[in-house]
């Protein structure tokens, strides 16, 4: 009699509604990261991190940038031949690290040789060049004497000074550098070779940490920085090889400069700095032809030099490189600057494909054209200009 006067539907919703302990016990355990905590706090603390830890972040960038570089050929490898991928980036490494071997094996003594001839004869260089053009004249400027000999002794200090080669004389000092740089170099090499095997893992691990609406924006912008970036690096690679080749032969060969080998290669590491490398590698190459050929090899090689870096502009690049990255000159020269200035050489060397990688994401945030802006902004600028005309 008391079964039947129960309502059906009021016991199944009573039996439905959990208790309210129970409520708020699965609510604690489910995590939610509110959108503020992604869109700031997140960023500023891995900014932040990344900072403190600048010092030691050198080896994971090149290897960053090396797995960067040849993860399309392990690609290609992999589904060509079949092979595990662990096996393939072990087969690329042999190669590579045999072919730079084999080179060092042929090439290591006399660019040993030549570089430490280079390096002790720097001061003598420069006082050669000088004479070259002050000839054996003094000359008085500021209350002081100066001629060829203590000019060049005074830039000789002064580039030492600037480079740090006072403590480099000490024997303790030069070893921990040379057993520093050994740990770098081993430290990029296993670096490099897991970015290789599970780089595209790790990718899919941090996208964990996008929230699940904004992946596919993610993903399309970290598609386009990483197209980019991987165009510009294996450009810029290639770039190092071919102007170290070119520069070589026209030194050795055309304009008979010594210590060829040292400054091909200089130039074409050069290359990864814009604007100032090229910059710095005509001045060192002009420098040395001066010193020993005299000023009409100086000319030749600034020349020579100037006609390579401009076939390298129209034609090299825009086929090495094509448009991965289109950036102002003005933009360039700061982003060198202000990466110089926050971490130096690899600051520079990071600068243009940083701010191209910015310039991508900045395109997505503001995909107004340019022309389309300023056109919307012209009638104000013209009532602002009728405006300013009426009160003079």
């Amino acid at each position: 009699m008391f079964r039947s006067a129960v309502n059906p539907a009021a016991a199944a919703a009573v039996q439905a509604v959990p208790p309210a302990g129970a409520a708020r016990g699965a609510s604690a355990t489910r995590p939610h990261t509110p959108p503020w905590a992604w869109a700031w706090a997140l960023p500023l603390v891995l900014i932040l991190f990344l900072y403190l830890a600048r010092a030691i972040l050198g080896p994971f960038i090149i290897a960053g940038v090396l797995a960067y570089i040849f993860s399309p050929v392990v690609d290609q490898v992999q589904e060509r031949v079949r092979l595990p991928r662990a096996v393939a980036v072990g087969s690329l490494y042999l190669l590579v690290l045999g072919a730079f071997g084999t080179g060092l094996f042929f090439g290591a003594d006399a660019l040993y040789q030549q570089t430490r001839d280079f390096i002790t004869r720097g001061p003598h260089i420069v006082e050669q060049g000088l004479t070259q053009v002050l000839g054996n004249s003094s000359y008085s400027f500021g209350g002081q004497t100066w001629d060829a000999h203590r000019l060049a002794e005074q830039l000789t200090v002064t580039l030492g000074a600037y480079l740090g080669n006072g403590a480099g004389s000490d024997a303790l000092h030069l070893a921990r550098i040379v057993g520093g740089r050994l740990l770098d170099s081993l430290l990029v090499l296993i670096v490099s070779f897991y970015l290789l095997v599970s780089g595209k893992r790790l990718g899919a691990a941090l996208l964990r940490f996008v929230p699940a609406d904004s992946r596919a924006q993610t993903g399309y912008v970290a598609g386009r920085i990483h197209t980019m970036l991987g165009a510009y690096l294996r450009g810029q690679l290639l770039l190092i090889v071919l102007i170290s080749g070119v520069s070589f032969v026209l030194l050795q060969f055309v304009f008979h400069v010594p210590y060829a080998l040292p400054l091909a290669i200089l130039t074409g590491f050069l290359e990864i700095l814009p604007l100032v490398g090229p910059a710095i590698a005509t001045v060192l190459a002009a420098g040395v032809a001066l010193a020993v050929h005299g000023p009409g090899a100086a000319v030749a090689v600034a020349v020579a030099y100037v006609v390579m870096r401009e076939l390298e502009d129209n034609l090299v690049m825009p086929f090495v490189v094509g448009r991965a990255v289109e950036i102002s000159p003005v933009v360039t020269i700061f982003a060198v600057l202000a990466g110089e200035a926050i971490a130096g050489i690899l600051g520079m060397l990071l600068a243009v494909p940083a701010a191209a990688a910015i310039k991508v994401l900045l395109d997505f945030l503001y995909p107004t054209a340019t022309d389309t802006a300023l056109a919307q902004a012209r009638p104000g600028l013209k009532k602002a200009a009728r405006e300013a005309e009426a009160a003079d």
